[in-house]
């Protein structure tokens, strides 16, 4: 995660609140690690959807491969803000 995705993430904190905003963030994280898994998974058992196209060397995802954050940030975001989640369980006054 580099500074960019820290300035996104406090932009997306900023617009939709605390609670959306941390909601999205958990949400980012967790959309992000089941993406890269599946991509994973699927370079393995050999399917073209492994390669991804989204990185430098097309030598398919490791564990050691570096993907972009932002786009699942911005999911994240968006999901929390449609569905309302509030994953803190906190009431607002």
């Amino acid at each position: 995660m580099g500074f960019g995705d820290a300035k996104l993430g406090l932009s997306v904190g900023l617009l939709l609140g605390a609670t959306l905003g941390f909601s999205a963030i958990v949400l980012a994280f967790w959309i992000g690690a089941f993406v890269s898994l599946l991509y994973i998974f699927l370079g393995k058992i050999g399917l073209p959807a492994g390669k991804a196209g989204f990185l430098k060397n097309d030598n398919g995802l490791t564990m050691k491969s570096e993907i972009p954050f932002a786009p699942f940030i911005i999911i994240g975001a968006w999901v929390s803000l449609v569905l309302n989640l509030n994953l803190l369980h906190v009431t607002s006054f």
